[in-house]
């Protein structure tokens, strides 16, 4: 199914509760493998784009540290494309022949988009005076095209390909599709990625997110991770996750 701004704005966003005693009981929720990931792009999209809506192009500190939160989230983009085309893709299409087309078909969208962003992060650098006020507004008009696009598009992942998935594979068949994606990005790139994607979790996605990766590495490994997450989260928000890691 195709999906437009329109659709996902007209969409329900509630239904008519039912009689309590006619509620059915609740099912647990599926093993969602796009909802952290999708959770730090969201971030970290919304994030760039505020940044360089605000740019100071006057300010040479203010436009190298613009320039390199664009590149790293599209460097951020690219390896979830990757890995989702190496992993997700063939599970939906050995599921139903077709069923990852959509998905594939933005991502050759994406492709040319990440070009046009990091060209128009070159441009910007690249200018003086009113050219690099002109280069920052292009930039900013394309990054706020390619982030209501991307939201758009993980709507659609959410919906659609969940919907193949749950239908075709188990949780723990699941799981281990993205235990291999894991497993697959190398350690500096998991910890850019932790870094979006710690702030993005609620506490309870959090607490259980960390708890199961600390059953999982040695003790040093951990710490470093928690080291470098540490400081993208708030006073609050890390409270509270050590707080649930020391029960």
């Amino acid at each position: 199914m195709e999906y437009t701004l329109d659709d996902v704005r007209a969409a329900p966003t509630a239904q008519t509760e039912p009689a309590r005693s006619a509620r059915p009981a609740a099912r647990p929720p599926r093993h969602d493998l796009y909802a952290l990931i999708h959770k730090a792009l969201r971030l970290a999209l919304a994030q760039a784009l505020v940044r360089i809506g605000r740019l100071d192009t006057d300010d040479d500190g203010d436009v190298r540290g613009a320039a390199m939160a664009v590149r790293e989230l599209v460097e951020l983009c690219r390896l979830h494309l990757e890995k989702e085309e190496q992993f997700v893709h063939p599970a939906l299409e050995s599921a139903i022949p077709g069923s990852a087309g959509r998905t594939s078909r933005d991502h050759d969208d994406h492709l040319r988009a990440f070009d046009r962003l990091e060209a128009g992060v070159r441009a910007v650098e690249r200018s003086t005076g009113g050219r690099s006020a002109a280069a920052a507004a292009r930039l900013y008009r394309d990054l706020a095209l390619f982030a209501a696009e991307n939201f758009v598009h993980m709507h659609g992942e959410e919906v659609d390909n969940n919907a193949v998935l749950w239908a075709s594979y188990s949780d723990e068949e699941l799981a281990s599709i993205e235990r291999r994606i894991v497993a697959s990005i190398a350690p500096a790139k998991m910890g850019a990625v932790l870094r979006w994607m710690a702030p993005a979790m609620t506490p309870v996605e959090r607490a259980a997110f960390f708890a199961n990766l600390r059953s999982k590495l040695p003790p040093p490994a951990f710490a470093t991770v928690m080291s470098d997450v540490m400081g993208e989260l708030d006073a609050e928000a890390k409270r509270k996750l050590l707080q649930a890691l020391s029960v």
